[in-house]
């Protein structure tokens, strides 16, 4: 009886241990597939082409949903995107949610833009990239379906100031940025505000 109990003590344990240690959801980190479906998306978006298919297949996959997408904007140590090649862009800023809410509160420095403008300029072309795929949601979102076009509206200022911060990131301008990197900011909140 007790060499039944003692076993029955080790497998308890094994399953409460197994059961702690289980992996997390997978719509907490973007997926491979997701992450190079976006950057797809990315690339032609800043070569000029329209990527509207691609972004909208990426919406109707089976399996993939919008926050396994938006999931990008998290820190490379979230599994995110993070920002730049190598490391963080900006100090310890790895997230390019982190980015465009650290640039909206403070002028980086003319040397500091010049360091990070081209990682700073990706940054917005995979922002654009999921605001191009969160569009296919309107429908789709549980609670957009209530107001798909509202949301379309918040999407379509998210990709007017993403495509501004591109731009000023490009031309290497502080100011620009900062304003640039508010309005994306702003745009983000009133959305999360009334959908999230």
């Amino acid at each position: 009886m007790r060499a039944y109990l003692r076993l029955l003590t080790v497998a308890l344990a094994a399953t409460i241990i197994g059961l702690a240690y289980q992996p997390a959801p997978a719509a907490l980190y973007i997926e491979d597939d997701v992450a190079k479906a976006v950057k797809s998306i990315a690339e032609a978006i800043a070569a000029g082409k329209s990527a509207s298919k691609d972004a909208e297949a990426l919406a109707n996959k089976k399996g993939i949903d919008l926050d396994m997408v938006m999931n990008g904007f998290k820190a490379r140590s979230d599994d995110g995107f993070g920002v730049g090649k190598a490391g963080p862009g900006v100090g310890t800023v790895d997230g390019i949610e982190a980015l465009i809410q650290t640039l909206s509160k403070k002028e980086p420095s003319p040397a500091v833009t010049k360091k990070f403008a081209a990682d700073w300029a990706q940054a917005g072309e995979l922002s654009r990239a999921i605001a191009e795929v969160a569009d296919y949601y309107a429908t789709k979102h549980k609670k957009a379906k209530d107001n798909p076009k509202k949301w379309k509206e918040y999407n379509g200022d998210m990709k007017k100031y993403t495509e501004e911060f591109i731009k000023a990131a490009k031309a290497q301008d502080p100011a620009a940025i900062t304003k640039a990197a508010k309005n994306l900011n702003d745009a983000c909140i009133n959305c999360h505000s009334e959908f999230k």
